[in-house]
This record gives C-alpha cells, structure tokens and sequence, in this order.
C-alpha cells in the first residue's frame, strides 16, 4: 500500500504548530498529530515508509541580490487572478513568497532530508486553502462543521473529531496528494520558481472558447479573406508584422486590413463568402452540444468575426446572442468582430481587441461575464489554440485546455466530468 505525507509546515521550531497526517491510497487516514520538530516528521514518515510529502510552505526561492529581497512567484499572482467576490474563499490565495521566507527556508530544509533521509521520492508544494476553493468548500476557518460536511461529501474523510487546525490543514495537503495520484489534480505557476498543486476545479459553471482554429479549421479568418484574393504577401502580412512590432494598434491594424480589402474591390458579401467557407470542428459542435445539456454556460470570445459563431450556434441547436444577455445554458453568447457596410464603405466595429489590459480584451471580457453569471473563476474553464492572444482566458479561468489538434476540445468533456472518488 503507498501512503502520503500531508504537512502543514508551521514556522516555529518552539511551538507545535506543524501538523502531520498519514494517508492511504484507500483515503484512510493512519495518522495525525502535531510536533515542533523537523527530526519528528522524518522519524513518523520513515515509520510509514512514505513514498511522497505534499507541503503546505514555499518549496522554491528566488533571492534578488539587487533589490535584497525574496521574488514573488507567477503561482501566487496566478491565483490572485483566479478570484472575485463571487468565489467561495474570499482569501484563498496564498501569501506572497517575500513574506514567507523564513518558512520557505524550513521548507527547503524539509524537502531536502525527507529525500535524503526517507524513502520519500517526490515533494510537492500544496495549500489548504486553494484546495478547499478548487474542491468547492468553504475553508474550515471559517466554519468548521460546514467545512467537515463538505469535505466529507466530496472525498468521504470524516474529521469531525479533530478540530485542530494545523492537523485539518495536514489531512487537506494528504487529500491533495492522494488527488495527484489518482491523477485529478493540475499544477499552477512556473516550475522554474514554484508550482503549487491545486486539485482540478469541480462544478465548473462555465466555459469560455476561443473560435478561430479552436472551434474551426483556420486560425484567422482575417488572413484567409486576404489569402483568398492574393493579397497576404504583398500587404497582409506586413500589416501583421508592423501590428506585431508596435508600429499600430489593434484597431488601425483592423482598418487598415479592411481598406486593403476595400482598394482591392472587395464588398462586405465577397468578404461573407470567403468567411462562409471556413470548415467547423465537428468534435466542437458535440461538445458545446453536451456542455449546454448539461446546464454549462458556452461564451465565445473571439477576434474572429460573428458571423462564423452564428453558424457554430445553429449547428449546436443553440440560441445565438451578440455579448451577455441570456445566462441561461440554451443561448451561445458571443463576443466577437464584424464588418458592416454604409455608403459603400467598409468599416470594422470591434467588441474584442487583442491587446492584453485593453477594456475590451479577452481577459476583461471574462472577468466580466463572471461577474455578471455571479461565479467565482476557479468555477470556469478556457479553450483556446493561442498561448499568447488566448493567454489572459487560461490565467483567470480555473484550469483550461490547449488545443493543438481538433481532438484537444474533447479534453474539456474530461474537465467537466471530475470527481474525487
């Protein structure tokens, strides 16, 4: 039988504020106690012959000698980003590194004899109060008998008995680490500084998509429109590249595409029938199919153009609105782009821009439409093909899917589906 270590590291090597549990791969909780001692948690776990630890403390840390202090880590402002006023855990996320350094060291310490020491072969940093937001449960600090129900509910661990904190915080890292084996959790920040476990989001109430080569076959239909009239390489991709240089926004960038087009002889119906032609992934339709179904909001959030999502809500047999109105799961909300014509001219009206902190950004569109369906952000998830236009959607959401083949969109269905049986 493999066991686990949780650990709730506290900082003082005087008071016992450092909770230990032993935990079985049946869920079975061996052993709890709390202790002072470093010497005491590697004699327990060598009794246990434990094969991994999962830490409640910093595992990593990056000292400025510039500056004369301790970096923050991309796994904390990460998890800043992932909550609102609407999530369970108002706190949940955890303290910035350069105000934990002294437990960090411990920690390191730690790490480094129960790998040296112990039969302990992996290490793991977890905390208890972002497992408890990403498994759905109020933290027990807050109130413990609600916290013993739910958790309860969720992994079927009874700790009505024991209310010490530092020993509930020890069984949650135990959980978390029984979570990473059975392969129901995911990992946030940059292994380079410091990745935190957290387990994989339940309940999830929504989904945001990207649509340009994530719901459909070309990953910019503005790029086809001048493609499909030969005009990419003499004008299209010098545009692309002076947008991408910062000689122009994002705007001009779309007025100057459309001008092109305009000077070409293009009108708004040649531009709709090249965008017409544009192929939809057919695994995309049976997902968002089953998502809404199963009572999932499907938001669009794209720099691609609405037309296309019109035609993805009509293979869906969904209802089909422009922006956030209907929260219900039998309407596609789209936040998308068009072209409309007036005097025979062309212009672009923009509901998305693809510049990162913009008002109408993917990442401020999301944040809020979470506020508007009243869900905090580790109840949501991501898709998109992008990791850097679709970046702001896999920092906020709970957890997300990359799609570099059409078969990826079938890895949300997976997400939707967990449980921590």
């Amino acid at each position: 039988m493999k066991y686990i270590a949780g650990i709730d590291l506290g900082q003082s090597s005087v008071k016992p504020t450092t909770g230990i549990c032993i935990m079985d791969m049946d869920k079975n909780v061996l052993y709890t106690s709390t202790t002072n001692s470093l010497n005491e948690i590697i004699k327990i776990i060598k009794e246990f012959e434990c094969a991994s630890a999962y830490i409640d403390a910093p595992l990593k840390l990056q000292f400025d000698n510039v500056e004369g202090v301790y970096l923050n880590r991309k796994a904390e402002s990460l998890l800043i980003k992932r909550k609102n006023k609407f999530s369970i855990n108002k706190r949940f996320s955890p303290m910035p590194v350069n105000m934990l350094s002294t437990l960090g060291q411990r920690a390191i310490t730690l790490k480094n004899r129960l790998v040296n020491e112990t039969p302990v072969k992996r290490v793991y940093e977890v905390h208890p109060r972002t497992t408890s937001e990403y498994l759905g449960i109020e933290h027990h600090k807050n109130d413990f008998k609600k916290f013993a129900y739910k958790l309860n509910s969720v992994s079927g661990i009874d700790i009505r008995d024991n209310s010490c904190e530092h020993v509930v915080d020890a069984v949650i890292c135990a959980f978390t680490g029984y979570l990473r084996e059975a392969g129901k959790c995911i990992f946030v920040g940059d292994e380079e500084e410091g990745m935190i476990i957290v387990p994989a989001p339940s309940d999830i109430k929504c989904v945001f998509f990207d649509m340009d080569g994530t719901l459909t076959e070309v990953k910019s239909p503005w790029q086809k429109v001048f493609e499909d009239f030969g005009l990419w390489k003499d004008k299209g991709e010098i545009f692309l590249q002076d947008f991408l240089d910062n000689k122009f926004g994002y705007e001009e960038f779309c007025v100057r595409d459309i001008k092109c087009w305009m000077d070409a002889g293009l009108t708004k119906q040649k531009i709709e029938n090249s965008l017409n032609e544009i192929g939809i992934n057919e695994l995309a339709v049976q997902v968002i199919k089953e998502l809404a179904g199963s009572g999932v909001k499907c938001i669009i959030i794209s720099t691609g153009f609405y037309s296309t999502a019109e035609r993805i809500s009509g293979l869906c047999g969904l209802k089909f609105e422009k922006g956030l109105a209907d929260l219900s799961a039998n309407t596609l909300s789209v936040f998308a782009n068009e072209i409309v014509e007036k005097n025979n001219l062309l212009k672009p009206v923009l509901d998305v821009y693809s510049e990162t902190g913009h008002k109408k950004s993917k990442g401020a569109i999301v944040k809020k439409c979470l506020a508007k369906l009243k869900t905090g952000p580790i109840r949501s998830l991501s898709i998109g093909d992008s990791l850097s236009s679709d970046l702001e959607l896999f920092e906020i959401t709970g957890d997300f899917v990359y799609v570099n083949h059409a078969r990826d969109i079938l890895k949300l269905l997976e997400k939707i589906n967990i449980n921590y049986d």
